[in-house]
C-alpha cells in the first residue's frame, strides 16, 4: 500500500522524511508498503526560540493559522477532564483555522489521490494527522453526497489532532462526545504517555471505530520514535494490525 505522508504544522516534506526514517528503514523490503512525501501548501516561520526543534527551513504548515490565544493555551495545554473538554478549553470557541484555508488544504490531497490511484493509506504527524482524518470524514460526506468513490483505507497517526469539518461557514473540530461523524477506516495511532499534547492524540482516536483501531504507546512526547527497539517494536504491532484487518472493504463502495 502506497501513503501519502503529511507532516507536521513547522515541518516539510524533507524533514518529515528524515523525521520518519528509521520507520522506513524498518519497513523496507515489504511490498504493501511506499510512500509519497509533500509540502504543506503555506510557508512560515516557527515561534521565536523553536527555529531549531523544527529543523531546516523552509517550513510549512498544511493550513493557515488565526487565533490570538490558541498558542498561549497550547503552552499551558490544558488538562480537562475528557480528551474532548481538553479541546474544547484549548480552542474557546476561537476560529484557529479559516473554513477556506481547511478546504483548500483537503482539496489538494484530494487532487493528489486524484493524480495516484496507487495511493490508499495516509501517514499523519501532529496537524497532519488532522488532515488526514479530516479528509477521511470528508470522504465520507462525498461518497453520500456525490456518490464519489472513496480511496483511503488505512491511516497511521503520530501525535494526533482530532478531525475538523465545515459547517455553516466555519471550520469545527469533530469531537465524539458531540458529533455523530467518525473514521470508519483502521487507523493506527502511535501516542506517547509524556506527551504534553496527549489529550490531542485521544480526541483522535475516540472519533475512530473502536473495532478497527490499534494503539501503540512509545512512551516518549510529542514526537515519532527513532530508537530502533522502540520502532521495531512498533512495526512488530503494526504488522499484525494491517494483517488483521487486510480484508476490511467499503461497504459502499
Amino acid at each position: 500500500m502506497k501513503f501519502l505522508c503529511l507532516h507536521g504544522a513547522y515541518g516539510s516534506a524533507k524533514n518529515f522524511q528524515a523525521q520518519l526514517g528509521p520507520f522506513v528503514d524498518e519497513v523496507k523490503g515489504r511490498d504493501e508498503y511506499g510512500f509519497v512525501w509533500i509540502d504543506g501548501i503555506h510557508e512560515t516561520t516557527p515561534p521565536d526560540g523553536f527555529q531549531d526543534y523544527f529543523g531546516a527551513a523552509p517550513w510549512h504548515r498544511h493550513v493557515k493559522f488565526e487565533a490570538s490565544n490558541f498558542l498561549k493555551r497550547m503552552r499551558q495545554f490544558p488538562q480537562e477532564q475528557s480528551a474532548e473538554d481538553s479541546m474544547r478549553y484549548l480552542l474557546a470557541g476561537e476560529q484557529v483555522i479559516p473554513a477556506v484555508s481547511l478546504t483548500e488544504a483537503l482539496d489538494r490531497v484530494f487532487q493528489i489521490l486524484e493524480d495516484d490511484p496507487e495511493i490508499k493509506g495516509l501517514i499523519g504527524y501532529s496537524e497532519g494527522c488532522m488532515i488526514a482524518a479530516s479528509l477521511i470524514i470528508e470522504e465520507q460526506r462525498r461518497r453520500k453526497e456525490h456518490g464519489t468513490r472513496r480511496r483511503i483505507e488505512r491511516a497511521i497517526f503520530f501525535a494526533g489532532w482530532p478531525p475538523m469539518t465545515v459547517a455553516d461557514g466555519q471550520a469545527q473540530v469533530v469531537l465524539s462526545d458531540a458529533s455523530d461523524a467518525y473514521i470508519d477506516i483502521p487507523t493506527f495511532h502511535v501516542i506517547g504517555c509524556n506527551d504534553p499534547y496527549l489529550n490531542g492524540s485521544m480526541s483522535l482516536y475516540t472519533t475512530c471505530d473502536e473495532d478497527y483501531a490499534e494503539m501503540f504507546d512509545h512512551g516518549q512526547g510529542h514526537t515519532v520514535p527513532r530508537d530502533p527497539r522502540t520502532m521495531k517494536e512498533l512495526v512488530t504491532v503494526l504488522d499484525k494490525f494491517l494483517d488483521r484487518n487486510q480484508d476490511f472493504r467499503f461497504e459502499d463502495n
